[in-house]
């Protein structure tokens, strides 16, 4: 009788080996191919951040350089007159710091607002300073010659940019609901006269009895800037710049909050 070959079992062994050999290889395999995966979302990262930073520099690199420019260059008044300075800053969006100073405040003193009182006979450089967050600075000067009171003189002005035209478009109804009729005062009147228009005082020029020229208008309760679609106004805050027929044609409101903004006439708030 022979005896059982031992070959059937080691046939046995390999045929279970086999099994745990494929299962390697697919483990190896999907391990390849998870390193491909991490390398290519590696590579992507890089990439996206080269292009990021690229975008970062050529965004900066295009943004205007802070500038400030004035309504007049120089003024000849008399004494015992008032003028109001008009800044425009670019870019228009930010938030600035305004520092407002005269190098003759014995000749003339100039308001955290910009307004000019021409004290005595001489003259006097304004200068505005403007300062952004990241700590620039950049300033815009007038000069302004003051004459003797009774002098039959002009003023010169020399504004920078041309004020737009008011379009019917552009214009819009302005709310005055539980307002009283204006009424001009004698406020401080050696100086200008003072508007009381209920909701809101206005110093500057005037023409048949309405804010009319450069002027200042000082909110006593939330109301609507007059000749803007929404923008309203809280109390305290101001609007400096040119008058059309009682609305603003253009200027800049400065807000309880420091931010200042453009406004002009038949303007959206935000717009």
């Amino acid at each position: 009788m022979e005896k059982p070959t031992e070959e059937a079992p080691e046939a046995g062994k390999e045929q279970e080996k086999a099994p745990e050999k494929e299962k390697k290889k697919e483990s190896l395999s999907l391990r390849i191919q998870n390193s491909k995966v991490v390398i290519w979302i590696g590579i992507i990262s890089a990439v996206l951040g080269i292009v990021g930073f690229v975008q970062a520099i050529v965004t900066d690199s295009n943004k205007p350089e802070l500038s400030v420019s004035l309504n007049y260059h120089n003024r000849e008044l008399q004494v015992g007159q008032a003028d109001t300075l008009l800044p425009t800053v670019k870019p228009e969006e930010g938030v600035y710091e305004y520092i407002w100073k005269s190098d003759n405040e014995t000749a003339a003193m100039v308001s955290s607002t910009g307004v000019v009182r021409l004290l005595a006979e001489g003259s006097a450089t304004i200068t505005l300073v403007v300062k952004d967050k990241k700590g620039e600075t950049v300033q815009a000067s007038c000069l302004y010659l003051i004459k003797p009171c009774g002098t039959d003189n002009k003023a010169t002005p020399q504004p920078v940019t041309a004020q737009p035209t008011p379009t019917p478009q552009e214009s819009s109804p302005i709310v005055t609901t539980g307002t009283k009729k204006p009424a001009v005062t004698q406020e401080n009147s050696s100086f200008s006269n003072v508007l009381d228009l209920g909701f809101a005082t206005y110093e500057g020029g005037m023409r048949n009895g309405q804010p009319h020229g450069n002027g200042t208008m000082t909110f006593r309760m939330r109301h609507l800037i007059p000749g803007t679609v929404d923008c309203e106004a809280a109390s305290g805050e101001k609007v400096i710049g040119s008058f059309r027929e009682g609305k603003i044609n253009m200027g800049t409101w400065y807000r309880n909050d420091g931010s200042q903004a453009m406004v002009k006439l038949g303007q959206k708030y935000g717009g």
